[in-house]
């Protein structure tokens, strides 16, 4: 009698098998907005159920509301469509370029990423868009206004522009890159210093700033 060899696949299999694949649609549908992707799983207890924790940590690419392609022309370009459903879109671009992209919004958004990860379980896994959460390092209230950031922004496009537009230099300057994690939106802009109602002393109808108190200190925006 021949042996027989049965082939038994358990719960921790099938689950192994998901999270490789799942793993694997992320990072190519996640690529340039995060630079470090691990994922975890819970220990819950309940039977017929797993839960994960999937970690990113973002780039400044984060929000961006486009996920360029190829070139339409580009054999690589089917792929590209295959991966996202079908559901691309043509753009045409400032180098004549016209891609295949996926577009997510109209501007940048911190919505971006959760609707991707949205798009991959219910397009290649078929789960609900409910069995995911989304959950930030910093919470909504630490963020900084936008007008803030925008004034930042625009304070070294201006200084970018001044010394792109130097005269008399001995090598002309075509490109400024900013190192300040003010620049690349990953920095709260540190709270203005407000002095207590009970310190200090009045003068003029002004309350002054107590002698002995030490305001937290305020770091400077560097390019």
């Amino acid at each position: 009698m021949p042996d027989l060899l049965i082939d038994t696949v358990n719960e921790d299999d099938r689950l192994a098998r998901f999270t490789t694949k799942f793993m694997k649609r992320i990072q190519e549908c996640l690529v340039g907005r995060f630079d470090n992707i691990r994922l975890e799983r819970l220990k819950d207890g309940k039977q017929n159920s797993a839960t994960y924790l999937i970690g990113l940590r973002a780039t400044r690419e984060w929000t961006n509301p486009l996920t360029v392609g190829p070139v339409a022309t580009d054999p690589a370009a089917k792929e590209f469509r295959a991966l996202w459903k079908e559901k691309t879109q043509l753009r045409k671009f400032a180098d004549a370029r016209i891609c295949e992209c996926m577009v997510w919004a109209e501007a940048a958004s911190e919505s971006v990423p959760p609707s991707i990860l949205q798009f991959i379980l219910i397009n290649h896994f078929r789960l609900p868009a409910g069995c995911m959460s989304w959950r930030s390092v910093f919470p909504s209230g630490f963020s900084s206004p936008k007008d803030v950031n925008t004034r930042i922004n625009k304070a070294f496009a201006d200084l970018s522009a001044i010394l792109r537009s130097a005269k008399c230099l001995p090598l002309m300057i075509t490109n400024i890159h900013g190192i300040s994690s003010y620049l690349r939106d990953t920095e709260p802009y540190a709270a203005e210093v407000l002095c207590r109602a009970d310190q200090g002393q009045i003068e003029n109808d002004h309350r002054l700033l107590a002698q002995r108190a030490v305001p937290p200190y305020n770091g400077c925006v560097t390019g």
